[in-house]
């Protein structure tokens, strides 16, 4: 004969038992989730806190001044400026076969009092370097860019020689790199691309 109600506190401590080690094992789940989840958030915030090398703040430049000091004497400045949708620019005119201390300036005019951006280019010479590109390739002879802390090409102040008597075109490109620096004009993000008229007389 079964002893039914002997065996109940029997049945109902094994039922107990067994619930009780079912949740203890669901709250070990769930404290695991949790903690895996606290863990994502953290690893997370941690990763957005780290500095981003392609995000170099890219300047805002909305003008840029070459200045020309002749050989002998004189000096001239030109500019090229785009603001608020408008481009205004100077032709450049050279003497034939004049030799020019060139430096260039950088300015942010859309604040005011306009920004001089020149200083903050020098600092970060390292990640920037000017190329200049004449067309045609004989208009004007550019040389002796001066370099950067670590003995590259920068190209914010360089020598000019005018060819012969001629018109043509004279682009200025001011790229940044994240990596190291090309001699490839290509390559590299352009903070600045501007394209001056030239007149050699």
């Amino acid at each position: 004969m079964f002893r039914f109600g002997c065996a109940c506190p029997y049945f109902l401590k094994t039922i107990i038992f067994k619930h009780q080690k079912q949740m203890n094992m669901f709250n070990s789940k769930r404290n695991l989730f949790t903690a895996l989840a606290a863990f994502l958030v953290i690893a997370t915030t941690l990763n957005s806190c780290k500095p981003d090398k392609h995000n170099h703040g890219q300047e805002n430049i909305t003008t840029l001044k070459v200045k020309l000091t002749k050989a002998g004497g004189g000096e001239t400045t030109f500019t090229y400026k785009t603001l608020n949708g408008t481009t205004t620019k100077d032709e450049i005119v050279l003497d034939e076969g004049a030799t020019y201390a060139a430096a260039l300036q950088l300015l942010d005019e859309s604040k005011t009092p306009a920004e001089d951006l020149t200083a903050e280019i020098v600092d970060e010479s390292n990640d920037h370097q000017f190329f200049y590109t004449p067309s045609p390739s004989d208009l004007v002879a550019i040389s002796n860019l001066d370099k950067d802390k670590k003995g590259a090409n920068f190209g914010l102040n360089s020598t000019w020689v005018a060819g012969a008597k001629k018109n043509g075109t004279l682009k200025i490109v001011l790229k940044h790199y994240d990596d190291a620096k090309s001699t490839d004009p290509t390559k590299g993000e352009t903070d600045l691309e501007v394209l001056f008229e030239v007149k050699v007389q």
